[in-house]
C-alpha cells in the first residue's frame, strides 16, 4: 500500500539525496584519479584485467548519471509514468548485475594472485563466485517479478516509488557476501601461511594484501541488507545507487593502488642485483630471517613442506629482509628445501587454449540445462518455491556457460580460420556440433518451464520470443542432422569396429527440438491454437525421423558389440549415450500427447472425415503416447544396465582420464529422470479423464505399474545424475585454470596421437588432407617429452 504523501516526499528526497551524493563522490575521486588511470592502466599492455577494469570504470558512472537525471526529473515530463518507472528498475538491475559479476571477477583476479596463482586456490573462487553470481541473479529475477507490479510513478515528489514489499530481497542482498566472506577468509588465510620475517607483524601482511578494501566492500553489502530487512517499501532503493558508487570507488582505488606498488616494486627490482643462486638459497633457508607459523625454531619438516607449496609462478617478488628478489630467473620453479625442481607443466595460454576448443565443451550446456530442468520437475518437492529457485539458479549457469562457450568456438573459428575445415572432416570432432543446438534447446524448455510458467514473468511476448528461438534452433538441428551425416557419407571414413555411439549426437538434435518444441507449444494453448497446430506437426515430424535414425544406429552398435567388443578407453562413455535419445523421445511424446488431449478435438470440421475433430481422438492419442513413453523409456533402462555393465568392465583393467567428453553422460542419464517425473504427473491426471476401452487398458497398466516406485525411482536416479554433474564439475575447474583439457585431437596428427595415449580414430584418408598443418615432430623426441610424466613411462620403456 502507498504510503502517506507527507511519508513519500521524505523518502523520496532521501534516496534522492543519498544517491546523489554517492555520484557526486564517485566523480570527484574520478577526477583525482584520472592522471594515474592514465599512467598505470591506459599506458599498459592490452589485457582481459585491464579491459575489464575500464568497463567497470566507465560503465557505473554512466549508469548512475542516467539514474540521477531520471529521479531528478531532468528529463521530459512525458517520460515519467508508472511503465517507464518499472523499464527503468529492470534496466537498472541488468546493468547492477553485470556491475556487480565484473567487480567481483577483478577481485577474485587479486585474490588468485595473492595466492601465487594456486589452480587450487582459482578453482574454489571461480566455484564460490560462480554461485554467488548465479544467485543473485536467480533471486534478482524473482524479486523483480515481485517488485515490478508494485512500482507507480508519484507525481507529488516526480519519481518512482515502490509499494509493495518483498521479502525475497533479503537474500538478494545477502547472496553477494556469500562471495565477500569466502574473500575474506582467503586473504586471511593467505597472511598467516606466507613466510614472514620475524618482527613483522600479522597485521601490516593483511594490510598490504588489502583487507582494508575486502572490509570495505562487506560493510557496504551489510548496509543494504539492514536497509532491505528495516526499512519501508518506498525506502527500497534508499542505499542501492549509493552503494553501487561507493563499492565501484573502493574497488577502483584499491587495484590503482595495487598497480602503483607494483610499479614502484618493478623499479626496485630493476635496481637490484639478482644474487647467485647459492647465495639465495643459504639466505631464505636461514632460521634466523624467516619463521613459518607452522615451525617451532629450526627448519625442518613442515618448513620443507610449507616451501614445497609455494611454487614461484610468472613473476612475483619476496621481501627478504632487505633484499628483493625478482622471478626472472626462477620462472617455472618449484623451492623444495636447498633444491629446485624445474615444472614439467607449463599452463597453456589463452590463445593455445581457444585454438584447442573443441564442439565438445558444448556438451557442458547440455548437462547444466538438464539439471536445471531435473530441479523443476524433481518427484518431491517441486511445488516449493525454493526447488524453483534453484532450477532458475541452474538455468541462468547455463545461460553464462553458453555465451563464453559460444564466444570462444566463434573465436576459434575466425581467428584460425583452417580449424574448421580440420575439424568438420575430423571422424569424431565433428559430431559433437549437435551439442550446440541441444545446449541450446535445453535453455528455451527452461526458460519456458520456469521463467514463463512459474514465476510468470514476460507475458506473451517473452513466449513468442521462446518460440522464435525455437525455430532457429530447429533450422540449426536440420542442419547439423542431415549436413553431418552427409559428410560422414561423402568425406570421412568409418570402420564398424571403430565405431562409437557418438556417431547419436547429430541425430538427436531433432529428438531435443521436438521436445522444447512440446514446452512451448504447451504454454500456447490458451491464446494462439493454429501455431500451436503447426508446432505440434512439425515436432511429431522430428520426433519421428529423430527416433527412427536413432533404432538404425542402435542396430549397427549392437553389432559392433557383439562382434568387435567393447570400446577401449574414454570411448566407453559413449555407452551411455542412447539413453538421450530414448528418453528425450519418450518426453517429447508425452507431451505432445498432452497437448492433442487439451487441444483436440478441433470444432471446424466434421467428425467422420477429419480424425482431428472427433471427440474420442484426445483420449486415444493421450493413451498411446504415453504407451509409447514407457516403451521407450524399458528400452533406454535396457541400455542403461549394458552401459554401466561395460563401464565397470572397463574400470577393472584400468583407469581412465578425466576429458572433456565426460560432460556427454550427464545429459543422456537425466532425460528417463524427466520423463520418470513428467509419465507420474500424466498418471496422476489420465485416470479420471479416459473413458471407454482406452480408459480400461490404461486402468490396468497404471494398477501394474505404482506410481510411488517411479517417484522413488526417479528421485534416486535424478540424485546420481546431479552427483554425476557435481563431480564433473570439480574435475573440470582445476583442468581448465591450467588448461590441460583444452586438446583438439583433429590438431594432432594420427601417429602421434596414438603415441599421446589420444584416440587415433582420425587416421584416414579425408582428415589427413583437411588437416591443419602442424610441424613435424619426431617420435624420439615425442617420447622423451613423454617420459617426463607418469604417462609416458610405458612408451619409453617400449622404445627401449
Amino acid at each position: 500500500m502507498l504510503e502517506s504523501p507527507e511519508q513519500c516526499v521524505l523518502d523520496a528526497n532521501a534516496t534522492r539525496y543519498l544517491n546523489g551524493i554517492g555520484l557526486v563522490v564517485m566523480l570527484y575521486d574520478h577526477i583525482l584519479t584520472f592522471s594515474e588511470e592514465v599512467r598505470l592502466v591506459w599506458q599498459a599492455k592490452p589485457s582481459f584485467a585491464k579491459w575489464l577494469f575500464l568497463a567497470n570504470r566507465y560503465l557505473v558512472p554512466m549508469m548512475l548519471i542516467g539514474v540521477a537525471l531520471f529521479m531528478n526529473n531532468f528529463s521530459n515530463n512525458s517520460l515519467a509514468t508508472t511503465t517507464s518507472c518499472r523499464r527503468f528498475f529492470v534496466i537498472t538491475s541488468l546493468f547492477g548485475i553485470i556491475s556487480v559479476g565484473i567487480a567481483n571477477v577483478l577481485v577474485l583476479l587479486r585474490v588468485v594472485n595473492l595466492w601465487e596463482r594456486s589452480s587450487r586456490i582459482a578453482c574454489i573462487m571461480f566455484f564460490g563466485f560462480m554461485v554467488s553470481f548465479c544467485a543473485t541473479s536467480a533471486l534478482m529475477v524473482v524479486v523483480l517479478v515481485k517488485l515490478i507490479p508494485g512500482v507507480v510513478y508519484f507525481p507529488g515528489v516526480h519519481m518512482c516509488v515502490s509499494t509493495m514489499p518483498v521479502t525475497e530481497i533479503k537474500a538478494l542482498w545477502a547472496a553477494p557476501m556469500l562471495f565477500e566472506v569466502l574473500v575474506l577468509l582467503a586473504v586471511c588465510l593467505n597472511a598467516f601461511d606466507r613466510p614472514h620475517a620475524q618482527n613483522c607483524e600479522v597485521k601490516r601482511a593483511l594490510a598490504r594484501d588489502g583487507i582494508g578494501f575486502f572490509a570495505a566492500l562487506t560493510v557496504l553489502r551489510v548496509f543494504n541488507l539492514l536497509l532491505a530487512t528495516l526499512a519501508r517499501p518506498s525506502l527500497i532503493v534508499l542505499g542501492v545507487y549509493f552503494v553501487w558508487a561507493m563499492t565501484t570507488l573502493v574497488l577502483n582505488r584499491a587495484l590503482l593502488n595495487i598497480l602503483k606498488k607494483t610499479a614502484k616494486a618493478r623499479a626496485r627490482a630493476s635496481e637490484c642485483v639478482l644474487p647467485s643462486r647459492n647465495v639465495f638459497i643459504e639466505r631464505i633457508t636461514s632460521p634466523a630471517l624467516y619463521h613459518y607459523p607452522s615451525m617451532d625454531k629450526d627448519f625442518g619438516r613442515e618448513g620443507e613442506k610449507a616451501l614445497r607449496t609455494r611454487s614461484v609462478r610468472d613473476s612475483f617478488h619476496w621481501s627478504l629482509s632487505e633484499l628483493f628478489v625478482s622471478g626472472t630467473e626462477l620462472r617455472g620453479q618449484t623451492l623444495i628445501g636447498q633444491r629446485f625442481i624445474r615444472s614439467t607443466r607449463k599452463a597453456k595460454s589463452l590463445s593455445e587454449r581457444i585454438r584447442h576448443f573443441t564442439p565438445a565443451w558444448h556438451a557442458v550446456n547440455m548437462g547444466t540445462g538438464a539439471i536445471s530442468a531435473l530441479f523443476h520437475v524433481f518427484p518431491y518437492g517441486s511445488e516449493h518455491r525454493g526447488m524453483q529457485i534453484a532450477a532458475l539458479f541452474f538455468l541462468i549457469l547455463n545461460l553464462v556457460f553458453f555465451v563464453i562457450l559460444t564466444i570462444c568456438a566463434f573465436a576459434r573459428y575466425t581467428i584460425y580460420r583452417g580449424i574448421w575445415s580440420s575439424m568438420i572432416h575430423h571422424p569424431v570432432q565433428s559430431l559433437y556440433l549437435g551439442c550446440f543446438p541441444m545446449g541450446f534447446a535445453t535453455l528455451i524448455i527452461a526458460a519456458v518451464g520456469i521463467v514463463y510458467e512459474y514465476f510468470e514473468f514476460g507475458g506473451e511476448g517473452f513466449l513468442y520470443a521462446m518460440w522464435s528461438l525455437w525455430w532457429l534452433d530447429v533450422a540449426v538441428s536440420l542442419v547439423t542432422c542431415f549436413g553431418q551425416l552427409h559428410i560422414m557419407f561423402t568425406r570421412q571414413t568409418h570402420e564398424t569396429s571403430a565405431m562409437t555411439m557418438v556417431w547419436l549426437l547429430p541425430i538427436v538434435t531433432l529428438i531435443v527440438a521436438s521436445a522444447a518444441g512440446g514446452v512451448v507449444a504447451q504454454a500456447m494453448i490458451r491464446f494462439d491454437v493454429s501455431r500451436v497446430c503447426l508446432t505440434l506437426a512439425v515436432c511429431m515430424a522430428l520426433v519421428s525421423i529423430g527416433i527412427t535414425l536413432a533404432f538404425a544406429v542402435f542396430t549397427i552398435y549392437l553389432h559392433r558389440l557383439i562382434v568387435h567388443g567393447l570400446p577401449e578407453g574414454i570411448t566407453i562413455f559413449s555407452a551411455f549415450l542412447p539413453l538421450g535419445p530414448l528418453g528425450q523421445s519418450g518426453y517429447a511424446f508425452l507431451l505432445m500427447g498432452e497437448i492433442c488431449r487439451d487441444l483436440l478435438p478441433l470444432k471446424n470440421g466434421d467428425a467422420v472425415t477429419n480424425i482431428f475433430a472427433n471427440e474420442l481422438t484426445p483420449q486415444i492419442a493421450y493413451v498411446l503416447a504415453w504407451v509409447v513413453s514407457f516403451a521407450l523409456w524399458s528400452f533406454a533402462t535396457c541400455w542403461l544396465l549394458l552401459a554401466v555393465l561395460a563401464l565397470a568392465d572397463v574400470l577393472r583393467r584400468n583407469s581412465l582420464p578425466f576429458k572433456i567428453t565426460f560432460w556427454g553422460m550427464i545429459f543422456p542419464n537425466v532425460s528417463p529422470c524427466v520423463f520418470l517425473s513428467y509419465s507420474r504427473i500424466l498418471m496422476r491426471d489420465m485416470l479420471p479423464k479416459l473413458q471407454g476401452v482406452y480408459a480400461n487398458l490404461t486402468i490396468q497398466l497404471a494398477r501394474t505399474l505404482d506410481a510411488r516406485i517411479l517417484r522413488v525411482w526417479g528421485a534416486i536416479y535424478a540424485g546420481a545424475s546431479f552427483a554425476l554433474w557435481c563431480f564433473a564439475m570439480w574435475r573440470t575447474l582445476p583442468s581448465v585454470w591450467n588448461g590441460s583439457i583444452f586438446e583438439a585431437p583433429c590438431l594432432v596428427k594420427p601417429e602421434q596421437a596414438e603415441l599421446l595415449g589420444q584416440d587415433p580414430a582420425g587416421s584416414n584418408r579425408s582428415w589427413r588432407e583437411n588437416s591443419v598443418t602442424e610441424p613435424e615432430i619426431p617420435v624420439q623426441q615425442v617420447k622423451q617429452a613423454l617420459s617426463n610424466t607418469n604417462l609416458g613411462a610405458s612408451a619409453t620403456s617400449d622404445s627401449d
